[in-house]
């Protein structure tokens, strides 16, 4: 059996993706697969709503008063525009991390005008321009180091 998944933009099918997965019961045993489901793959940025529930289950949201805007972008990668680079220093300065904690390493915002207006600026690519720093800030809530 083929599985696809298509991402729509109105009416307009944007991406076609193909499936390969395998469902497994708590056990292990298979109940259904899907496509290549032994295929290696690393879901990379997908990961990330799942690994900001271990902040949402231990009450992070409530304890750091966290609103929609910083949830999402704890869940989601960003491009490095101001209004991003804002979310991440606020979340940071509500849980009491240095911006030099990030530890997903410095990059240049994904948004290239962003980018090349720092450069001209002369400014220093930093780990809050990582598309990943929203996640990081979670990360450091209740995490051991080798999970970072």
């Amino acid at each position: 059996m083929e599985c696809v998944v298509n991402f729509k933009r109105g009416t307009l099918v944007e991406s076609s993706h193909k499936v390969h997965c395998a469902v497994v019961s708590i056990t292990g045993e298979m109940l259904e697969s899907f496509g290549e489901y032994q295929k290696l793959t690393s879901w990379r940025s997908a990961a990330k709503p799942f690994q900001v529930l271990p902040f949402i289950r231990h009450n992070g949201i409530a304890r750091y008063k966290i609103n929609e805007a910083e949830l999402a972008i704890m869940a989601a990668s960003h491009n490095g525009e101001p209004v991003h680079i804002k979310l991440v220093r606020d979340i940071l300065k509500k849980m009491d991390i240095a911006e030099s904690e990030l530890a997903c390493g410095a990059a240049a915002p994904l948004n290239s005008r962003i980018a090349r207006e720092m450069d001209r600026r002369g400014e220093v690519f930093a780990a809050i321009h990582n598309n990943c720093s929203g996640k990081h800030t979670c990360m450091h809530w209740g995490w051991p180091d080798f999970l970072r």
